[in-house]
């Protein structure tokens, strides 16, 4: 219990931070009368306007000359035992090359831009593209090889011949509700209000954002340098026109 204190600072997250306050009788009446929890504080926006940031997954063939030059970081674990020597030679006062250290002595090479779609308010950017120099998110390696033998998607993934570009939604539209489970509103987790079925997360323009950054990654890799170092993509593939895209992009879309 603490006395005299003028403010306090929840740091639960966007999903606990809700949930202790409305468990502790801070939110909307209606929601707390259900739970059966005192109202403490009256206050409609607790648990309101929780934003999803969506995002889509482009994946990149990339040229065999620039997979052989570049390999994966998830084969260089072999290079560890060099890594730690050189780094003890260091230490110990003894000259060493970058060639010594390697690869992991690197802090990784990653990309971004910051996009204002046709779609954004008041020109501020609404899209934000960021690209990966190997494909080694899980969540979308299982998606883009479901069914596929682990063994071959580790060797995917450890090959390093694909890379990732993701195009992510700044500024949602959608917005979500979090509120408690009324049977055991203290001990259980909090119930999200969002749409069953992730083809229903997205409003309109969301997925038309969204669309819209996929067409702007298909541009920039037919440009050099880019066109020389890659291939087509992958997912979605060419194939998949501007007014299929759409469509794809609602049921491709995941959580970021």
């Amino acid at each position: 219990k603490f006395e005299n204190v003028r403010s306090i600072i929840v740091a639960g997250g966007a999903i606990m931070s809700p949930k202790l306050l409305l468990a502790s009788g801070i939110g909307p009446d209606n929601v707390l009368k259900d739970a059966k929890i005192d109202v403490k504080v009256q206050n409609e926006w607790v648990g309101k306007n929780l934003q999803d940031h969506p995002a889509v997954g482009l994946l990149v063939k990339l040229n065999p000359e620039i997979a052989a030059k570049y390999p994966s970081a998830y084969s260089t674990i072999n290079g560890w035992g060099s890594y730690i020597d050189a780094i003890n030679k260091s230490l110990s006062g003894i000259s060493v090359s970058k060639e010594d250290i390697g690869i992991l002595g690197s802090p990784g090479i990653s990309a971004g831009a910051f996009l204002i779609s046709p779609f954004a308010q008041n020109n501020i950017p609404d899209i934000q593209l960021t690209v990966f120099p190997t494909f080694g998110e899980p969540h979308l390696v299982k998606r883009y090889y479901k069914g596929t033998n682990s063994s071959i998607i580790s060797n995917i993934v450890i090959e390093g011949n694909e890379m990732l570009i993701t195009v992510a939604l700044l500024t949602p539209d959608a917005r979500y509700e979090i509120t408690l489970n009324n049977t055991d509103p203290i001990n259980s987790p909090p119930v999200f209000n969002i749409p069953k079925g992730r083809h229903n997360y997205l409003s309109d323009r969301d997925a038309e954002r969204l669309a819209w950054g996929i067409q702007q990654v298909r541009g920039i890799l037919k440009t050099p340098p880019l066109s020389e170092l890659t291939n087509d993509i992958i997912e979605p593939s060419n194939d998949v026109n501007n007014v299929d895209l759409t469509n794809w992009v609602r049921y491709n879309s995941y959580c970021n």
